[in-house]
């Protein structure tokens, strides 16, 4: 098998490349305004138009812990693959390091633990580390994921936390720069950029797929995020349901008006998808689109907080009943994600970027599964807006992370954020 970056590159090549990339205007569902479409967002979807998809609220997950979990590895993977140069944080790190260069964000930004200032990279092992004291997982390892510029600065966030018989580093995934596309269309090497964090879901897919695997469950997080790891309950809950994929989502509030709609498209079986902000601007429906999920009369609309959960066991037991006899190739071009062209200028000239989503690549994962095999395989796990900072607390911009040390410590038994009183 050909290096993986260059698999998933040459999937994102081939999308961008079709049919199916080139139709991605959409109307929305707006019957207020007589406008009708196939595409139904959350907030105004029917009972019926719910009926094939699974929406557990956290809150009614139950507090018993089943000893089903003691035969389970927990794999806690961190997406640090990218520099969030848009947290503004030199300070930081020649304050903490005298470095000068940026790593990512969960290797430049720090807490305060016992006295003295860790990041947030080396707290989530420390997380982990805590966790697997409890003996509650047959086994924990943590990975990361990293690229050429933050591979150095990960590393060395976690070299000094000592592991355990019940905590392992695993392999760390090392994206890979890709050509970009230059303003006359052809692929050039003159600018290169990773592709996106959709690379780790097509990684553990992958993996998945190609290999006989035991029991273990898989939670993929943001990295900057100390927040980003499911607790005990949510894990329970996958592997007493053995459901392959959940996606972690949280009520939309007014703060996430521009975030993406999690939507229903009807046809002969119904599938599931996330519209963005760009394509409701595109098709004249922006503010429709933004009060979704506000309004007094609307359900609850999903916001995605970028958690995913793969039990590899219930999803490697969906592979082999309907695609134990395809090759690698013919099943990843069946779910290539959607591709997201991020333009950047370099030089005073433009290139684009193709890059995907790791929520892209599990909902085309289940809809293959839906339109060929009738057979859904993500779940949704809501947080009310009480538990939502619980597990998603992510930093976008440097005004974030000052708000969070303001409002929240780390708790020095579990290395979680808790509120400060």
């Amino acid at each position: 098998m050909k290096d993986l970056n260059q698999v998933y590159f040459d999937l994102l090549l081939s999308k961008n490349n079709s049919k199916d990339q080139d139709s991605k205007s959409i109307t929305l569902h707006q019957p207020e305004q007589n406008i009708h479409s196939n595409i139904i967002c959350i907030p105004i979807a029917s009972m019926e138009d719910l009926k094939n998809i699974t929406i557990q609220k956290y809150e009614e997950l139950s507090v018993s812990i089943s000893s089903k979990l003691k035969e389970f590895t927990f794999t806690i993977v961190k997406m640090q693959a990218g520099l969030g140069s848009s947290v503004k944080r030199l300070d930081l790190i020649k304050e903490v390091e005298k470095r000068t260069n940026l790593g990512a964000k969960g290797t430049d930004l720090y807490f305060d633990i016992h006295g003295s200032l860790k990041a947030i990279a080396e707290i989530q092992l420390m997380q982990a580390k805590a966790l697997s004291e409890k003996n509650i997982f047959k086994h924990i390892q943590y990975k990361n994921l990293v690229n050429e510029e933050t591979e150095t600065a990960v590393l060395n966030s976690v070299k000094n936390i000592e592991l355990s018989e019940k905590l392992s580093l695993g392999k760390t995934y090392l994206q890979k720069k890709m050509p970009t596309i230059n303003t006359e269309g052809e692929l050039t090497t003159e600018r290169m950029a990773p592709a996106g964090h959709g690379f780790v879901g097509v990684a553990e897919i992958v993996e998945t797929f190609l290999n006989d695997v035991t029991s273990e469950v898989v939670a993929i997080g943001n990295g900057e995020d100390l927040s980003s790891s499911p607790d005990v309950k949510i894990i329970n809950w996958v592997v007493e349901n053995d459901i392959p994929i959940v996606m972690i989502t949280t009520t939309k509030t007014s703060a996430d008006k521009k975030g993406g709609q999690i939507s229903i498209v009807k046809g002969e079986i119904d599938h599931v998808t996330i519209v963005e902000k760009a394509q409701a601007q595109t098709s004249g429906q922006l503010e429709y689109f933004e009060e979704l999920g506000l309004r007094a009369n609307d359900n609850e609309s999903l916001f995605n907080t970028n958690i995913v959960v793969i039990n590899k066991k219930a999803l490697k037991e969906i592979f082999k009943q309907f695609v134990a006899d395809e090759t690698l190739e013919n099943f990843l071009n069946n779910f290539a994600p959607d591709v997201i062209q991020n333009k950047k200028e370099q030089d005073g000239r433009t290139f684009t970027q193709l890059e995907s989503a790791l929520g892209s690549v599990v909902l085309n994962l289940d809809k293959y599964f839906r339109l060929n095999f009738n057979t859904p395989i993500v779940s949704f796990l809501n947080l009310n807006p009480n538990d939502r900072k619980s597990f998603f607390m992510p930093i976008k911009k440097r005004e974030d992370y000052e708000e969070i040390k303001k409002s929240h410590k780390v708790d020095e038994q579990t290395y979680r954020l808790v509120p400060t009183k």
